[in-house]
Parts: structure tokens; sequence; C-alpha cells
């Protein structure tokens, strides 16, 4: 076989091997997201138990096979409790929406009322047609006048004249069913619990979907541990797949690989004035331990960060120290690697 063929071969294999992986994970992710949504509705049950049909097999030796469990099966129950709980949570929607149109046609009813009485109260303040065309009301004579001020209550003329009272504030129906207020508060509670489920379900995806290089070598650097480097007065703060700080600085988040596997693209950092968001681009070389080099600016609110770590150290690195090994041994300097 010609090694162009094997290599083609072993691309091949690769990738199988590759896409079985990422089935694995998505199903996997499938199952946390669903095991997630039962859980923030409140099931308890067991999303897989032990198969209680199964015995323990007649030739199976304790001593020499170890403990045996029967095989892991779906929980029937589990799927029962987490339908019954999304029922209930589609029964409350249903019944918060009913209480809300309930709400909304009391309100029509108040507005109709409301708009009866003010045409009432207009056609009463409308004088009628005998009103208009009546002869106008003769003045009192004198007689008459004196004798009606003898009936009003005589006033001070210290005190000041009376103001006239303001109207009263139309009196507004309120209308609050206590049921519904208990559902919509239950419903918006239990809503943001799915909302930071989902969240950490999404974090999760794309952290599963991110390139870690050849045989996941870059895993480890995805965090918790980030890598600082004091450079003067500055110190910069390096999390790979997350962010880089320069002190309390977002210089850049991580977007993708710049270079495969070399270089990784930080983007949409702190505004910079007169230049726009900061981006940075770090760069990894062979190294013995995970550690930060160097720190500069080329341009202005662009910045490249410099980094080692044995993730990047492959069959080539090896063979150039070996190289360099094998020269110095000529040289009269005996090395071991």
């Amino acid at each position: 076989m010609s090694p162009v063929k094997a290599h083609v071969e072993e691309l091949e294999a690769r990738k199988k091997v590759a896409e079985a992986r990422e089935t694995t994970e998505r199903e996997r992710i499938k199952q946390r997201k669903e095991q997630e949504k039962c859980k923030a509705l409140g099931v308890t049950a067991p999303q897989r138990i032990h198969n209680s049909n199964v015995t323990m097999p007649e030739d199976w030796n304790v001593e020499m096979d170890g403990p045996w469990e029967a095989p892991m099966v779906e929980n029937p129950q589990y799927k029962v409790d987490c339908e019954a709980a999304q029922k209930a949570i589609d029964d409350a929607n249903d019944a918060l929406k009913k209480a809300e149109e309930r709400k909304a046609e009391e309100k029509a009813k108040e507005e109709e009322a409301k708009k009866a009485a003010e045409a009432k109260k207009a056609a009463e303040a409308k004088p009628n047609a005998n009103e208009r065309h009546a002869l106008p009301k003769e003045e009192p004579n004198a007689n008459e006048r004196h004798a009606a001020s003898m009936d009003q209550p005589a006033k001070d003329p210290a005190l000041p004249p009376e103001e006239p009272k303001p109207p009263a504030p139309p009196v507004e129906a309120k209308y609050e069913d206590e049921e519904a207020k208990l559902l919509r508060t239950e419903l918006s509670s239990q809503r943001s619990e799915l909302t930071k489920e989902e969240t950490k379900l999404s974090d999760l995806e794309k952290a599963a979907n991110s390139d870690y290089g050849p045989d996941n070598v870059f895993f480890k650097l995805r965090g918790p541990e980030c890598f600082d480097l004091q450079l003067k007065q500055y110190k910069y703060t390096v999390c790979p797949y997350r962010d880089v700080k320069q002190d309390n600085v977002l210089m850049g988040t991580f977007d993708s690989w710049a270079v495969p596997h070399t270089t990784m693209q930080f983007k949409n950092g702190q505004n910079c004035w007169n230049v726009g968001a900061r981006e940075t681009k770090l760069e990894f070389s062979c190294g013995l331990q995970n550690k930060v080099l160097s720190a500069e600016e080329p341009a202005t609110c662009k910045y490249l960060v410099k980094m080692e770590t044995p993730a990047v150290c492959s069959t080539t690195h090896a063979a150039k120290l070996r190289a360099q090994l094998a020269s110095l041994n000529k040289g009269g300097q005996k090395t071991e690697l």
C-alpha cells in the first residue's frame, strides 16, 4: 500500500471516529437538556434505572468478575412525571389566559357603563326645546328682593369670599383576580428557572462544539484556570477559549482560531476611542508548561500575546530537539534528553 493511500485511509478513519464522537456528544447534550428541563419542572425520579428483568448470569464469578449490576434502562416513570409536570405548566398557562380574558371583558363592560353614564349626563345638561323658547324670567321687584334677602343668613364682610370646591375625582373600578395573580407569579418563576438552565445548556453545547485540536490536546486550556503575566504596571490575564484582560480592561473574547491550533483570535473587547473594539491575537509555542511569555501592542488597541504550552508540542518539535542535541554531541558537548 502506498503511503498516500495509507494516509487517506487514516484520515477517513479519523473522520469516522470524529463523526461518531460528535453524534455521541450531541445525543448526550440532548439527554442532558431533557434532564435539565424535567429537573426545572420539579421531576425527582431518576432518568435511568437498573433493569429488574435481568438477573445475574449463572457463570458470573463475583471474586473474578467483580460485583454484578443489572444493565441500565430508561425509567418509564421519569417520562410520565416529566409529561405530567409539563401538562401542569400548560394548564397553568391556559388558566392564566382565561383569567386575563375575563379581566379584559370586565374592563370592556366598565368602559361601556362609563360611556353610557357620560352620555346620560350630557343629555340631562342639554336644554330641551321648551326651555330654549321660553320667555325671559322677569326681574323681581324691590319688595321681592327685600324678602329674599331677609331669608338669607348674614355674611361677615371681614371674611374672605368662599372659594369653589373642586369636583371630586372620578372613582375608577379596580379588578384583580387573585388566582390569576398567583398563577402569573408561579409561571414567571418557572420561566426564569428554565431560562437559566437553557443558558447553561447553551454554554455546554458551545463548549462541546469547540475546536480543541487533534485528540483534544487543547481541552485542558478551556478553563477554569487562567494565566497571568505582570509586565511593568500592567497585569495581563489570559483565559483561552474565554477572554483576555489587561487589569480590568477587556482586550477581547474568544472568537475563533486565526491560524488552526497555533493562533487564537479574540474580538469585541472594550471600546477604544476613535478605533473601535479592542482585539487580541494569542500565539502558542511549544513549552514544558502553560505560561504567558509576552504581551505587546503592535497597533492602537490591537494586541499580540504569546504563550507557551505542551499542547502544541508535536513529533516535529521532538525531531528538532533531537537534531539540536545531536549537533551538540558532535561538537564535543554530550547532552541527554
